[in-house]
């Protein structure tokens, strides 16, 4: 259960091919990721896509997986998931990262009628301060009051480097930072 991907092909102005194979053989269903948000589920084994305006191409992170994940994608450490409920008469919904003093577009979401929305994050920097916001644009054009969220990452700690020492005599195990 291999999944080999070929490096990104830049087709200009922001579009990208991506080609990738299995050791699974014809018919293989392939989970693919973008930026670590689920974008679609296919038997083939290209993808041609443009990245959003301002978007960052040197990031581009792309997985494509040739079963379903044993993990919940949703929870991934160090991503904030942002949730919130549709209302009635929405185009789409826009997020935005607060970034270097001013907003930043993350994605527009297309309301389809689904009700419900996800969006989860890049990974963000530890023991950091973030700001988002969600913003819905209605079918006439007006924009709502936007939705905002302040979040204060702080991820587990990396493991400490320590080194053990076993001592035959005493039968005791010595553990001293590294």
């Amino acid at each position: 259960m291999t999944v080999t991907i070929d490096p990104p092909t830049d087709l200009g102005d922001g579009v990208f091919r991506v080609t990738w194979s299995t050791d699974q053989g014809d018919g293989t269903v392939f989970y693919v990721y973008l930026g670590g948000l689920f974008a679609f589920e296919t038997q083939l084994t290209e993808w041609t896509f443009q990245t959003p305006a301002g978007g960052e191409t040197a990031a581009l992170h792309i997985e494509i997986l040739d079963e379903e994940p044993g993990y919940d994608p949703e929870v991934l450490p160090g991503r904030a998931l942002l949730c919130w409920y549709g209302v009635d008469d929405v185009d789409y919904y826009t997020v935005e990262e607060y970034v270097d003093s001013s907003w930043t577009e993350r994605q527009r979401i297309i309301d389809r009628g689904e009700g419900y929305f996800r969006w989860r994050s890049r990974i963000l920097e530890d023991v950091t301060t973030h700001q988002f916001r969600v913003t819905a644009t209605g079918d006439n054009g007006n924009d709502s009051t936007a939705l905002s969220l302040t979040i204060f990452m702080v991820r587990v700690p990396d493991k400490p480097r320590v080194t053990y020492a076993y001592d035959d005599g005493t039968r005791k195990v010595t553990i001293s930072a590294a």
